[in-house]
């Protein structure tokens, strides 16, 4: 497995998360967010994954955010979880369509 930190904002139906890879490639994960949940962004993101390859194309997810945390799981194995600066409480499951692209 790999990891490695970075960036996640969520913003009412959408999210972006940014990671950089092995200290050179800035790779960004866009999606879309049902159902529509509160604005939020973190201080500590991780993505766990086994394979670079796992980090491309369109890809579906489901997850979780709230009271404090959130995690998605993309439908292809790597997952993005993290702690939320503000909280969303009550939990809400939610689920989606991304993209993978490099910067």
């Amino acid at each position: 497995m790999n990891t490695c930190g970075g960036t996640f904002i969520c913003e009412s139906n959408s999210l972006r998360a940014v990671f950089i890879i092995d200290g050179v490639i800035a790779m960004k994960f866009t999606a879309k967010v049902t159902p529509v949940v509160s604005d939020f962004d973190t201080y500590s993101v991780m993505l766990t994954y086994d394979d670079f390859d796992d980090l491309t194309s369109k890809r579906s997810y489901h997850g979780r955010f709230g009271v404090d945390k959130f995690k998605i799981t993309l439908k292809n194995g790597p997952v993005i979880e993290g702690t939320m600066i503000e909280h969303i409480s009550p939990a809400v499951t939610v689920t989606g369509t991304g993209t993978w692209e490099s910067d």
